[in-house]
């Protein structure tokens, strides 16, 4: 991440923070920090790009092994991990 002529790192990763801790959108983080909402959703965008270079040196992914009726249950949600783990963000 670069710092940008209008927003510094640390507002950017404190909004990306505030919308993923509080599940909000981008209209509610627009008055709470006096930017656009194209603006908010650059730096959302650019924050998670970063996070994504470096997932594997920083996050760790642990392994589930569900047997029986529970694994039927998130046999649909495993299919879908799969798919957003292959999708890039551009």
């Amino acid at each position: 991440m670069v710092k940008t002529r209008n927003v510094p790192i640390t507002e950017a990763v404190a909004m990306f923070l505030h919308i993923l801790a509080h599940n909000l959108k981008y209209r509610v983080v627009y008055f709470s920090y006096l930017r656009s909402m194209e603006t908010i959703s650059r730096q959302f965008k650019n924050v998670l790009r970063a996070i994504m270079k470096v997932r594997k040196e920083y996050l760790k992914f642990h392994d589930y092994n569900l047997e029986g009726s529970m694994e039927n249950k998130w046999r649909w949600f495993k299919v879908s991990l799969s798919f957003v783990s292959n999708y890039k963000v551009l």
